[in-house]
């Protein structure tokens, strides 16, 4: 690249070492001449303090200890130790491909643009991450999107959305914005954290809300006036969950807990956010009722699951867990 900023690579992990050990190595043979790696560890097992000391001092990354809990902490922590102009980030259930991080910072010579998401695709192929991928993919396609705040007006998704209605997943149609991307391959200017805000500690993994602080940062961009970018090239592969209850629980149910958690900050007085919980639970309610028309037990069972996270039922306080 003739223009290569300084960047930074964060990774938040807890007590996943076995995880971390696939991704740190990756992020560490990237095809980009300037950047370093922060690793923010809130781990509570001594096993696996030790042993990400030990991944982090192979690759000559950069070693944080966080006693705090949660991902948005994590990331927080990571944003204020950082050198770069340019804020990645990947989850430690994630490989990197080598060119992950120059696509990403190629989108930043426009100098409005504050975010840049990049393509997740499974790095599994059995019957869990199949049905992962079929109800709540990260992968948002191959064409890449342009998103500014007027994309947040739902006119402007109406019509998208209902080509899809009965669909589970809109993958190049999402609307924001979720259809920018997640935050396990996504990238900032720092200089935006001044402008917005940090991530919000009350949302994200590790928190009753279970996850929506990634997608709480771009909603505050694009609501700043600034853009965000949906690149395909800049793909990474993550690791699904790996058994059926994991799948039900820590993504199904807890992925409506998030949207709901992130919504709630701004249903009472932001009409496009009212727009997408009303219609998020409309989508859901029709997706239910083509599956129980199909006989798809499965899918009908894991998509009431995330609609009664967006209802926020606490079916876990009665039992169902």
């Amino acid at each position: 690249m003739t223009n290569s900023p300084f960047s930074s690579i964060i990774v938040s992990t807890m007590n996943r070492s076995n995880h971390l050990e696939r991704c740190l190595p990756s992020t560490a043979n990237l095809d980009y001449p300037n950047y370093e790696i922060i690793l923010v560890d809130e781990s509570t097992s001594r096993f696996h303090l030790l042993r990400n000391q030990k991944i982090v001092k192979e690759i000559g990354a950069r070693y944080i200890r966080e006693k705090r809990k949660g991902v948005s902490v994590g990331h927080n922590t990571g944003i204020r130790a950082a050198e770069g102009d340019i804020i990645a980030v990947t989850d430690d259930d994630c490989i990197v491909e080598r060119r992950w991080l120059g696509f990403l910072v190629e989108n930043f010579s426009d100098s409005l643009v504050m975010c840049v998401a990049g393509r997740t695709k499974s790095f599994g192929s059995d019957k869990v991450s199949d049905l992962f991928e079929q109800l709540v993919s990260f992968d948002r396609g191959s064409k890449r999107r342009e998103f500014d705040r007027s994309s947040l007006s739902g006119r402007s998704v109406t019509i998208d959305v209902l080509k899809r209605a009965f669909s589970k997943r809109f993958v190049e149609l999402t609307p924001p914005p979720w259809g920018v991307g997640y935050g396990n391959n996504i990238a900032y200017k720092k200089t935006i954290f001044d402008k917005v805000g940090l991530f919000d500690e009350t949302l994200g993994r590790g928190t009753k809300a279970t996850g929506g602080d990634d997608i709480d940062v771009i909603y505050r961009i694009l609501k700043a006036g600034y853009k965000a970018i949906y690149d395909p090239r800049a793909v990474v592969l993550h690791r699904h969950r790996e058994t059926y209850p994991r799948l039900m629980w820590d993504v199904c149910y807890s992925n409506g807990v998030a949207d709901y958690s992130f919504l709630s900050k701004y249903v009472k007085k932001d009409p496009y956010a009212l727009f997408c919980y009303l219609g998020g639970i409309t989508h859901l309610f029709l997706v239910i009722l083509k599956h129980a028309l199909t006989m798809k037990h499965d899918v009908r069972l894991l998509t009431t699951l995330e609609l009664c996270g967006w209802l926020n039922l606490p079916l876990r306080a009665h039992g169902w867990k």
